[in-house]
């Protein structure tokens, strides 16, 4: 009987400890996510993201009418027309210049919309205000159609700013994107969301990745004929479209050259476009300078922005429509 009851008082310790482990576990896993919540929401700025809505004509943009603080404090602005700009527009188009790209030109979301080059291009044009069209991800299908097709024509002016990978998108949809129509519960939600993105994008091909050069060669051909269609409607609208080119990181650093297809087909249909590389400004740049104008391998630090927005602002003031 005493070996019996020892054997009882033996048997409820150890259950009282592995309680006691198991709410202690729980308690301390509750705390991390607690800490790491507070963390990721008011210091890295998760948790709030710019909200997209999905379009199965143009793909997806940012929705209206929102304004965010993202990483590291920075403020994003999304105006009524949902651009990323210092204030709303109205039907004016005579005073408007609108930029339209990809990620490059949105700028992301560590750059405030006061320090974008779209913003900064437009500093010494009097009377002038600049919309920033710019959507992370897409491709000159998704341009095209949101300037054709959807009819967005809202300002006089249109500079497209694009990256050669932008030949080879296509028209790009929300879905699979790391980008979200509805506001998250938790911050931690965006972290594990883009830790899965990016684990499903590497078993799959990108838009860089073709089984064969010819259809590289025809993928290409297709947007450059996307990209005269635009321009060729914006122009017979009475409107002016300025097309920049804008290189990646390597390629100032001369460790990678032009893409020989898009430079191809750019040629073939004639239309006139300004490969930024080629200004004189950047040619000059020194490697430490190069270095400090990108925040990664395409995409533009503060500096970087300033620059561009010098290059393309100077472009705009030589059309001697500011005066």
């Amino acid at each position: 009987i005493i070996i019996n009851m020892n054997v009882e008082k033996s048997v409820l310790s150890l259950k009282k400890k592995r309680l006691f482990l198991i709410t202690t576990l729980v308690f301390l896993l509750l705390f991390i996510l607690v800490i790491s919540e507070f963390f990721l929401r008011f210091y890295m700025g998760l948790g709030n993201p710019v909200l997209y809505q999905s379009s199965p004509l143009y793909g997806y943009r940012p929705q209206p009418n929102q304004s965010v603080k993202r990483f590291y404090g920075s403020e994003i602005k999304i105006n009524n027309l949902g651009l990323r700009a210092l204030s709303d527009w109205d039907s004016n188009l005579d005073n408007k210049i609108l930029f339209m790209g990809n990620s490059v030109t949105y700028g992301g979301s560590y750059i405030d919309n006061k320090d974008l080059f779209s913003t900064k291009a437009a500093e010494e044009l009097p009377g002038y205000a600049a919309g920033n069209a710019g959507v992370n991800g897409w491709g000159i299908g998704n341009i095209k159609a949101f300037i054709i097709d959807y009819q967005f024509l809202p300002a006089k002016i249109y500079v497209s700013v694009l990256q050669e990978m932008d030949f080879y998108r296509g028209l790009s949809k929300l879905s699979g994107k790391p980008f979200w129509a509805h506001k998250p519960t938790f911050a931690w939600q965006e972290i594990l969301y883009f830790f899965f993105y990016d684990r499903t994008q590497s078993i799959y091909n990108g838009h860089d990745r073709f089984i064969s050069e010819k259809e590289k060669d025809i993928t290409v051909m297709h947007s450059t004929i996307d990209l005269k269609e635009l321009d060729n409607f914006l122009k017979s609208k009475g409107f002016i479209h300025l097309i920049y080119i804008s290189p990646n990181k390597p390629q100032l650093l001369g460790e990678r050259t032009i893409d020989p297809y898009v430079k191809k087909h750019l040629s073939d249909i004639e239309i006139k476009v300004c490969y930024l590389k080629d200004k004189q400004v950047i040619k000059e740049l020194t490697k430490d300078q190069i270095l400090t104008i990108f925040h990664d391998f395409s995409h533009l630090s503060k500096e970087g922005h300033e620059l561009w927005g010098k290059l393309i602002g100077d472009d705009l003031k030589e059309l001697n429509l500011f005066n």
